[in-house]
């Protein structure tokens, strides 16, 4: 969490992602229209773990709707019921938020009222099987975590 929305924000925060997730390639990564998510750095970025990038259209704001609705999930269960004293304060309460209770215990209605963690883990079974098994109808999306450093390595350098 910073003061600013540059590229590095949104690059550090893609190069954390990846460290921790180890994406497929051709993983399809998807954001709105945001000046630093077009940037050169940030696309080079997506291009070295073999990523894909997807944008919203302009002014179509159902593209983004996953991520809309994550924020206003955010901003009701907690921000607007929560007096921040500090910005480190609000950084140690959104992380706690979103890593012990959004991904591990909130159960979610568009992936079958399971939590985040528990799609994941579903996705990667059903992926070392061969096989696909969904809850239900919908896409996974869920909100990825931020990145430090720049990546650098192919996706079959990775192992």
């Amino acid at each position: 969490m910073r003061d600013h929305m540059r590229a590095e924000l949104a690059t550090s925060a893609l190069v954390m992602a990846i460290q921790r997730q180890r994406p497929a390639v051709g993983l399809i990564q998807h954001s709105d229209q945001g000046s630093q998510y077009a940037s050169r750095d940030y696309r080079d970025l997506l291009q070295a773990a073999c990523m894909r990038q997807s944008m919203s259209r302009k002014g179509c704001c159902y593209d983004n709707a996953p991520m809309e609705s994550f924020f206003h999930t955010l901003k009701v269960e907690l921000v607007h019921r929560t007096r921040f004293e500090t910005r480190d304060q609000t950084r140690r309460e959104v992380f706690a938020y979103i890593e012990t209770y959004y991904n591990r215990q909130r159960t979610h209605s568009a992936i079958g009222y399971i939590t985040p963690e528990q799609a994941e883990l579903r996705s990667a079974d059903s992926c070392s099987t061969g096989g696909l098994n969904r809850s239900s109808g919908s896409d996974l999306i869920v909100p990825s975590t931020a990145v430090t450093e720049t990546y650098g390595m192919r996706a079959a350098e990775r192992g």
